[in-house]
Parts: structure tokens; C-alpha cells; sequence
């Protein structure tokens, strides 16, 4: 099993898919909980994504699909297109103080 995500949706559909200057494969590293191990056929797909090392380039919106292969490198369709916003987390030193108040 193999997915790619990418800031823009374009660049993991399947004219891009197998293109790694505009998108990134998730690797054993990047996941919290999950596997990438095949899994039966139709059977959905859950993992927890290390956001330190997936949402680590500035852009609020990403973008993952995947494909599959089996046997003598048959490779299955284009799943979905799933997109997941990041949302930063809060200051754990709190609010900053402000210095621009008119």
C-alpha cells in the first residue's frame, strides 16, 4: 500500500501520483498508530499521523490518497481524495502580550 499527500489535490491524482517532486509518500516514521501492511480488500484505513513531521511546510490544507498493489505488480485504482486541515496548536506559554494596541 502506498500514499501520497501533497498541499494541492492535483498533485496526488493519478497524473502525479507516481511523481515524487509533487508529492510524499507516508513511511513507517510518520505514523502514530496504524500500519501500512495490506490489508483485505474494501477494508477502510485508519492511522494517526505524526503532525510534527506531515504538517511541518506552513499550509493549512492537505491532501492524501493511495493505491495498492498485489501479485505481479498489479496495481489497484486511485482511492479517494481525502484532505485533513491542519490546525495550529495554542502557545503552551499562553497568549503573548500585546505591544501594538491603539
Amino acid at each position: 500500500m502506498v500514499i501520497k499527500y501533497s498541499f494541492l489535490a492535483g498533485y496526488i491524482g493519478d497524473n502525479f501520483f507516481a511523481n515524487d517532486e509533487y508529492n510524499d509518500e507516508i513511511e513507517v516514521d510518520d505514523i502514530v498508530s496504524g500500519s501500512l501492511l495490506p490489508q483485505t480488500p474494501n477494508t477502510p484505513i485508519t492511522l494517526q499521523l505524526n503532525p510534527f513531521e506531515i504538517f511541518d511546510d506552513g499550509y493549512s490544507e492537505y491532501f492524501f490518497s493511495m493505491k495498492s498493489v498485489a501479485g505481479m505488480n498489479t496495481w489497484s485504482d486511485l482511492s479517494n481524495i481525502a484532505s485533513v486541515v491542519a490546525i495550529p496548536a495554542p502557545n503552551p506559554n499562553g497568549p503573548t502580550t500585546v505591544t501594538d494596541l491603539q
